[in-house]
């Protein structure tokens, strides 16, 4: 292992056409430090929807609240 280091598994869906996009997205996160220092586990949860033609919009939910 090294000294410090990190570990993320994604899993997610999406759909896709010429004017809409749908996608979500589950992200867990390992990181830890050489020594006696616990890992540290996070979890996000991300939504992304669009009109192509027009805007997209992205946020993303984790510990510490939402995120735009």
């Amino acid at each position: 292992m090294k000294p410090t280091s990190s570990t993320n598994y994604v899993i997610g869906a999406g759909y896709v056409d010429d004017c809409f996009v749908l996608a979500a997205n589950y992200v867990t996160s390992y990181s830890y430090s050489a020594g006696t220092t616990p890992p540290v586990l996070s979890h996000a949860f991300m939504l992304q929807i669009g009109l192509r033609t027009i805007a997209t919009s992205s946020t993303a939910a984790g510990p510490s609240g939402l995120a735009y």
